[in-house]
C-alpha cells in the first residue's frame, strides 16, 4: 500500500515553483502513481485525478489553460476512432481528465488531447491532418509558447519531443498515412492523417532522454519536487530552439539503436522483416524481349525489393544513376510509402485442401495488403476477394495503397466454386522503413535543355503496362547514345507509378524550366494502331511535332486529348506549377474517349504477359518516338534574309506545277509564311503539311542564302 505523501497545499506550491502562473497554456503529462497519495483525499484514482486538476485550475485561473493527452492509436491500431466516446489509451489519469474535467477533445484519431479552459477550443479545434505537423496541436502549442509539464514524469515523457524531431525531419523517423474512420456525434467521416513514425521494433528509436538533458544542460528545465517524484517544466518555445539547436549538430541525436544512417536503416529493417532478395541475370546488350522475360515475374510493388530488383538488372543495360528518395519524405503533397513485404499467403478450405497462393502468382495478394490470419465465413471472404472486371480466367492486379485493409484476388471461376460456409486465410506481410527507386537515364545535348521520357516499372506479373515501356524506352536511348551533335539532352526516367514521377520532380524543381516536352511510354506491345494523347496543351509546339510525325509514321494513328486516352505519370508532368508538355503514346484498343471501356482485354491481370507482347510492335514504337526525337533535336526557326517574293528558279530552287502541283503551292506558301518567329515545326502545322516536306523546302532556300536558322530550343 502507497501511504499519503504530499498535501493539496505541497502541490500548489509545487506548480508554482516551476513556473506556472495565471493565464498559462499548460500541457500536462501525469503518473500519479509515482508520486504517492495525496493526504486528506478518497484513494479512488478519480479523486485524486480531481485533486490534481483542480490544483492546475487554481494556479491558471480562468484565463488560463490545462491541456492533457489522451492518446488512442485508433487508425494506427485499424480502429475508429469516435472523438466523445474513444477512451485514452495511455493511462487512468487521461482517462479521468478526458471524462470528468475535459469541455473539448481535439480529433486527432492518434494523439487526441483534451483541454479546459480559455484557449481550449482555439488550440484543440481546426488542427490538421497531421499529427505533428503544421497546425497540429504541438504546433499550435509552439505559437501560444505553452509550458511542458510533467508530473510524476521525466520530461523525456513529454510527446513534444517528436514535434522536435518533426521540425527537424530527423532521418530516423518518418512520416506514414493512416487511414480510417472518424465519429463526429452521428456523423462519420473517411480520412487520412500523417503520423511521424519511427521503425519498429528496436532498429531506431527516439531517445527522448538526450532532450531531457539538453534542455537540463542549458538552464531551461525547471523542477521542484512532489511527494515521492517532482514535476518539471519547460517553455514550448525555448523546448524546441534547443532541440533543434542539438539536432543541427547532430541529426542522430535523439536515436537510440544499431542504425546510424539510412542505408544501415533499410538492411537492418529488411533483416527484421525477412525480405527476400532477387538475383536477375541479362546478357549485355540484352534485346527487349530478353528484358521482359528476365524481370516481368519480380513482384514489382512501389516500394520493394521486387521494384529495386528489376531495376537493377535494367541497369546493367545502360548507364543509369538510381535515385533514392526515403520512406516518409514529403515530395511536394505526397508522402513516399513504407516498402511492402509479403512473406506468405494463401486460401484454404477449413480441412487444409489449398485453393490459391502467394507463391504461385504474387497478384494472388492485393498489393500493399494488410496482414490477415483467421478462419472466416464465406461472406466476409467474397467481400475481401477482387475479381477482374472483363475476364473469367485470369487473376487481377489489384492495389490497397493507403488503406488499411486486406485483399485477395482471383479468378472469377475460382470465386464461383467458393461455396463451404468458411475458409482460412492467411497473409503474412510487413511494412518497413525503405526507400523508393528512381532511375535515371541521360544523353546529354549540345543544350541543356531536355525531352523526358518515361515509363513505370512497377505493376507485377505484367508486361505492357508498364514495363514494356520501360524496355522501348531503354532501347530509344541506347541508339541515342550512338548519335553525335543532338542539340537537346533526353532524360529517361523509369518510375513507379505516379508517386515516382512526383519524387524525381519534386527533388529536381530546377529541371523543370529546362524540360520543353515529355513522351510517356506505356502499352508499346500491344497488336493495336498508336494512339497519341495529346497533353494539357495541344497547341504547345512539341504535342504538334508528336502529332504530325505520328500522322505520317502511323496512318491509323488515334489522337485524344489530355486525360482522355489511357491516364498515368504524364498527368504530373502537366500539373499545376509544373506544366511540362507530355504527351502519352500508347497501343490500346479502347477508342478514343474511354466512356468506361477496358484498354485491352489483359489490362491488370495476369495474362498481361509476354505472349501478349508484340516485338514488331515494339520495334515500331521505338521508331516512332525516335523519329518524334529526330524532328525535335532538328527544329529551328528559318529568318528570311529576302524582301519581296523570291524568284526561285533564279536560286535553283525546283517547283514545277506541271509535274507536282501540290509540292509547287507548297514552295510559295512556305516561302510566305516566312517570318522569322515560327519554326519548321509551326510552319507545318499551319500549313498542314509534313514536318519533312516544310524542312525540305527551307534547307533549299537556307542553301541559297536566302534564310538564316536560329535555334529553336535556345529559349526553352
Amino acid at each position: 500500500m502507497i501511504q499519503p505523501a504530499y498535501t493539496r497545499d505541497d502541490l500548489l506550491a509545487a506548480i508554482r515553483e516551476v513556473g506556472i502562473c495565471a493565464g498559462d497554456v499548460v500541457s500536462l503529462h501525469v503518473s500519479l502513481g509515482r508520486l504517492g497519495l495525496p493526504r486528506d483525499v478518497d484513494r479512488d484514482f478519480a479523486s485524486i485525478s480531481d485533486v490534481v486538476v483542480a490544483a492546475f485550475l487554481e494556479v491558471l485561473g480562468p484565463s488560463g489553460t490545462l491541456l492533457v493527452p489522451t492518446y488512442t492509436y485508433s487508425f494506427g491500431r485499424g480502429e475508429a476512432f469516435d472523438i466523445a466516446n474513444t477512451p485514452a489509451a495511455i493511462g487512468e489519469f487521461a482517462e479521468c481528465f478526458r471524462t470528468r474535467c475535459a469541455i473539448v477533445r481535439s480529433r486527432d484519431p492518434m494523439l487526441s488531447t483534451a483541454g479546459v479552459g480559455a484557449s481550449a477550443v482555439e488550440i484543440l479545434g481546426g488542427i490538421s491532418r497531421s499529427c505533428y505537423g503544421s497546425g497540429s496541436v504541438f504546433d499550435k502549442l509552439f505559437q501560444h509558447d505553452a509550458k511542458i509539464c510533467t508530473l510524476g514524469l521525466g520530461l523525456w515523457w513529454a510527446t513534444y519531443c517528436h514535434y522536435i524531431e518533426k521540425c527537424a525531419n530527423v532521418p530516423f523517423r518518418f512520416d506514414k498515412l493512416f487511414a480510417g474512420i472518424i465519429r463526429e456525434g452521428e456523423r462519420e467521416t473517411r480520412e487520412l492523417w500523417t503520423y511521424f513514425a519511427a521503425p519498429r521494433i528496436n532498429n531506431c528509436q527516439s531517445n527522448s532522454l538526450a532532450f531531457e538533458e539538453c534542455v537540463r544542460d542549458a538552464g531551461l528545465l525547471r523542477r521542484a519536487m512532489i511527494g515521492r517524484g517532482a514535476i518539471t517544466m519547460v517553455g514550448a518555445r525555448e523546448f524546441l530552439e534547443c532541440g533543434l539547436a542539438a539536432l543541427r549538430r547532430n541529426s542522430w541525436f535523439s536515436a537510440k539503436g544499431p542504425a546510424c544512417n539510412q542505408h544501415e536503416l533499410v538492411t537492418l529493417e529488411d533483416q527484421r522483416v525477412g525480405a527476400p532478395t532477387y538475383e536477375v541475370a541479362l546478357p549485355m546488350n540484352a534485346s527487349m524481349r530478353q528484358m521482359i522475360d528476365a524481370v516481368w515475374t519480380l513482384p514489382r510493388d512501389l516500394v520493394s525489393n521486387g521494384f529495386d530488383a528489376a531495376l537493377q538488372a535494367l541497369a546493367s543495360q545502360i548507364p543509369l544513376t538510381i535515385h533514392d528518395v526515403p520512406t516518409g519524405a514529403q515530395c511536394w503533397q505526397w508522402i513516399i510509402p513504407e516498402k511492402w513485404t509479403c512473406r506468405d499467403a494463401y486460401l484454404e478450405t477449413v480441412d487444409g485442401r489449398r485453393i490459391l497462393s502467394y507463391s504461385d502468382n504474387p497478384l494472388h495478394v492485393a498489393s500493399y495488403s494488410h496482414s490477415f490470419s483467421g478462419v472466416i465465413e464465406r461472406d466476409v471472404l467474397l467481400s475481401h476477394l477482387h475479381v477482374h472486371p472483363v475476364l473469367e480466367d485470369a487473376v487481377p492486379y489489384h492495389y490497397l495503397f493507403n488503406k488499411a485493409e486486406w485483399s485477395l484476388c482471383c479468378s472469377r471461376q475460382t470465386r464461383a466454386m467458393l461455396t463451404e460456409p468458411q475458409y482460412r486465410v492467411l497473409i503474412d506481410a510487413e511494412f518497413s522503413y525503405g526507400t523508393l527507386k528512381v532511375g535515371e537515364v541521360v544523353v546529354p545535348g549540345e543544350r541543356p535543355e531536355c525531352v523526358v521520357l518515361c515509363a513505370h516499372l512497377d505493376h507485377p506479373r505484367q508486361v505492357n503496362d508498364g514495363l514494356s515501356g520501360c524496355v522501348v524506352g531503354i532501347e530509344i536511348m541506347r541508339r541515342l547514345q550512338q548519335r553525335r551533335n543532338l542539340q537537346c539532352t533526353y532524360r529517361l526516367l523509369l518510375v513507379a507509378e505516379t508517386i515516382g514521377s512526383i519524387a524525381y520532380l519534386s527533388t529536381h524543381e530546377s529541371l523543370i524550366p529546362l524540360m520543353q516536352g515529355g513522351i510517356f511510354l506505356e502499352m508499346a506491345g500491344l497488336d493495336y494502331p498508336l494512339t497519341l494523347q495529346h497533353s494539357i496543351e495541344p497547341s504547345s509546339e512539341f504535342d504538334r511535332c508528336c502529332e504530325l510525325v505520328l500522322r505520317s509514321y502511323d496512318s491509323q494513328l488515334r489522337v485524344g486529348k489530355f486525360l482522355e486516352v489511357v491516364t498515368n505519370d504524364e498527368r504530373q508532368f502537366n500539373a499545376p506549377g509544373v506544366r511540362i508538355p507530355m504527351v502519352s503514346v500508347s497501343r490500346v484498343r479502347t477508342p478514343v474517349g474511354r466512356n468506361g471501356a477496358w484498354l485491352y482485354d489483359e489490362y491488370h491481370s495476369e495474362r498481361d504477359d509476354p505472349m501478349l507482347t508484340s516485338d514488331i510492335r515494339l520495334e515500331q514504337t521505338v521508331e516512332a518516338v525516335l523519329a518524334i526525337i529526330d524532328r525535335w533535336d532538328r527544329n529551328s526557326i528559318p529568318e528570311p534574309l529576302f524582301r519581296g517574293e523570291v524568284f526561285l528558279s533564279r536560286h535553283g530552287i525546283d517547283y514545277d506545277y506541271s509535274i507536282d502541283p501540290d509540292y509547287a503551292q507548297a514552295c510559295f506558301e512556305i516561302m510566305h509564311a516566312l517570318d522569322g518567329r515560327r519554326s519548321i515545326i509551326d510552319l507545318a502545322w499551319d500549313s498542314g503539311r509534313s514536318i519533312d516536306t516544310v524542312r525540305h523546302i527551307v534547307d533549299q532556300f537556307h542553301a541559297a542564302g536566302l534564310v538564316h536558322y536560329r535555334n529553336a530550343h535556345k529559349d526553352g
